[in-house]
């Protein structure tokens, strides 16, 4: 019999196939076989299996096919597992390409082959939910807030800045935009919506004695009273 690692598949059809050890067949990459056998059979999915038919105990039992690392897949028979893409992860070894998952809305792979996404940093956010790997692919994917917005780590959006509050900084740097405590109360006599840059004074005529959450806040002096200057708390 063939020695395990090689086959021989004709089935008895010439002599000339079957009459030196020479005829049986190293299996190729990807495969293995037992003794005697007419084929070599195939690694399972998620396995692999280098040598090409160089050396038959290589291939002479089905253990000398190598798991798959995780966040790699491999079909069934192949010589090599194939890393997931950048933007992309796995949590084990993968039976195809489909297996590896595009990451959540704020989060991000920046190299092949890893098992999990790494959050956006706090300041910042990532959108897109799943759509496709190019918009996970690396860290630079996670955009900074705009002003009156903050976030926390791993974030999809930002987060608005509450009435009467304020947030300057316009997307330069994601430390001043990462807790809630980063949007200023405004000065009293003055008011802000929400998501607001900066805030508005309360005009001359007009006073408000906290800050305010819209201009309808700020209140028209009473007769025999009045603001000279904007932003004022009283008449």
């Amino acid at each position: 019999t063939c020695e395990a690692g090689k086959y021989l598949t004709d089935d008895g059809s010439s002599m000339t196939y079957h009459d030196s050890a020479d005829d049986c067949t190293i299996c190729g990459s990807g495969h293995w076989s037992a003794e005697g056998s007419a084929t070599c059979t195939a690694c399972g999915v998620g396995k692999y299996l280098t040598d090409a038919a160089t050396v038959a105990t290589f291939h002479d039992d089905e253990s000398d096919c190598v798991l798959c690392s995780s966040g790699s897949w491999a079909t069934e028979g192949s010589a090599t597992c194939t890393a997931c893409e950048a933007g992309k992860h796995y949590e084990s070894a993968g039976s195809s390409e489909s297996d590896c998952v595009v990451c959540d809305s704020g989060k991000y792979t920046n190299a092949p082959g890893l098992t999990s996404c790494a959050t956006c940093e706090a300041g910042k956010y990532l959108t897109d939910d799943g759509s496709s790997m190019t918009y996970h692919d690396s860290a630079d994917d996670c955009t900074i807030c705009g002003s009156g917005h903050w976030s926390a780590e791993g974030s999809a959006t930002c987060t608005a800045c509450g009435v009467g509050k304020y947030l300057t900084d316009a997307a330069t740097v994601a430390t001043f935009h990462d807790d809630e405590s980063d949007c200023v109360l405004c000065s009293s006599g003055s008011w802000a919506t929400e998501g607001s840059a900066t805030c508005t004074a309360c005009e001359a005529g007009k006073h408000y004695e906290s800050a305010g959450s819209s201009e309808s806040d700020c209140v028209v002096c009473d007769s025999g009273k009045y603001t000279n200057a904007p932003g004022l708390t009283s008449c």
